[in-house]
């Protein structure tokens, strides 16, 4: 007794009909925007390590379907733990936290990532399980989505796209990751493993002794990424261990997410250009080197530096001093720019908490304390430092005279040990209120 093969789900759409409802437009209007010509406007773009990048914009009427075509395409693929890049909530941050503090992490890249994507690889994932799409409209929404056979670089469809293609080699790579105790992470071409093992898995990558330690990727990673239809960057490929700089997409993971050096003494150079020679000659300059990159659109000088300012501030946190110090810099030079420091803000520098950090002397008992200038409040201490409040002098460690301030007590509680100082003080660093509720009076 032979049982019928049920046929396959048709879930998504099958016909020219069918795309065409899906994106709101009529099916003549559609084969108009498909074989109007050009589709794209091609620009390049000069790589940092040399040769170009295409990027291909599609025209406004094409550009719109495949606006329309994003969502749908979302909500098809939805979220996979281990892609982060093109997906909502996920960043290049998340992405290097997941291999912050390991022992290994290896770097490759994926050889000419959009271009091998091609037309009969998007037709075919489309038609094929789980999607189940009709023949017709497979054709017709690949050709949406492509340029001279391939995802072409500056389409807003090509990144889910890709993701989706990646679907099936990001599975069996992090079921490979987890076989070898392994951390998998992939953002666009970027594949990254780390580990905290004693040893790197050999499956994975070796430097082999014998071969003048040139890095050679395992026989099992290699098979997954060919398997898939892809290619390794050789020229990007790079093993590093927990003493040597350790990065993932463009940040240094050692210890924690963080932009590079380089980036920084870059900003700072800016500003001090902006500071020493005025805004007119530093834009000029910038749009002269900008200009050789070959973009469509050069951005102005004070745009590019404060978009910098907060990529730093992203990366290494908002109530990191760095990015105030920073901040702070730009908003002297940009008279147009209104800085807004919170009211409860912390600056947690060291260097800079210490110059609100005061010496507090008690001389009846030559006791001594430590003493903070909070503001909105004056000098904090705590209250079983002082015996005698007609003798109280603070003074500040930094300042080489050692000058005493005499101060008298505004108030104190000895439940919360705590007593509040007054002046005559100098108007010096202060430390932000962060007591909330508490009432020392």
């Amino acid at each position: 007794m032979s049982t019928a093969v049920p046929p396959p789900l048709k879930l998504g759409p099958q016909t020219v009909d069918d795309v065409a409802a899906l994106l709101g437009v009529s099916v003549t209007y559609l084969k108009v925007v498909l074989k109007k010509a050009p589709r794209y406007t091609v620009f390049h773009i000069k790589k940092r390590k040399g040769g170009t990048r295409d990027i291909a914009a599609p025209t406004p009427p094409l550009r719109q379907l495949q606006a329309k075509l994003l969502p749908f395409f979302e909500g098809l693929y939805g979220q996979r733990s281990p892609v982060f890049g093109f997906a909502k909530g996920k960043s290049i941050k998340l992405n290097a936290a997941r291999h912050a503090k390991s022992r290994f992490v290896l770097n490759l890249d994926l050889q000419d990532f959009f271009p091998s994507i091609h037309f009969g690889r998007v037709r075919g994932l489309l038609r094929g399980k789980p999607y189940f799409f009709g023949a017709e409209a497979s054709r017709i929404i690949s050709d949406i989505c492509c340029r001279s056979g391939a995802l072409p670089q500056g389409a807003p469809t090509s990144p889910i796209l890709s993701n989706m293609v990646c679907g099936k080699m990001d599975s069996e790579l992090k079921a490979l990751a987890k076989k070898y105790h392994c951390e998998y992470t992939r953002y666009a071409d970027d594949i990254t493993f780390s580990t905290g093992m004693k040893n790197f898995p050999a499956q994975l990558a070796v430097v082999p002794s014998e071969t003048n330690n040139l890095l050679q990727l395992g026989d099992e990673l290699v098979t997954i990424i060919h398997g898939n239809g892809f290619q390794v960057n050789h020229t990007k490929v790079r093993l590093r261990t927990q003493h040597q700089r350790q990065e993932v997409t463009g940040l240094t993971v050692n210890k924690f997410p963080n932009v590079q050096r380089r980036m920084v003494r870059q900003v700072r150079a800016m500003l001090h250009a902006w500071g020493k020679f005025g805004l007119a000659m530093s834009e000029a300059e910038f749009q002269t080197k900008y200009d050789k990159k070959h973009r469509k659109k050069i951005p102005g000088f004070p745009g590019v530096l404060k978009a910098k300012i907060e990529f730093i501030g992203h990366i290494r946190g908002k109530s990191d001093p760095l990015y105030w110090r920073l901040l702070r810099r730009y908003a002297s030079l940009d008279k147009d720019f209104e800085l807004k420091e919170p009211p409860d803000f912390i600056e947690f520098d060291i260097a800079e908490i210490k110059k609100a950090v005061w010496v507090l002397v008690d001389r009846s008992s030559y006791g001594q304390s430590t003493a903070f200038m909070l503001r909105g409040f004056g000098l904090v201490t705590c209250d079983h430092g002082i015996e005698d409040e007609k003798e109280l002098y603070a003074s500040r460690s930094p300042d080489p005279l050692k000058t005493d301030y005499p101060v008298k007590v505004l108030a104190r509680d000895q439940k919360l040990d705590l007593a509040l100082l007054g002046p005559p003080l100098p108007k010096l660093k202060e430390l932000s209120n962060d007591v909330g509720d508490v009432n020392i009076y």
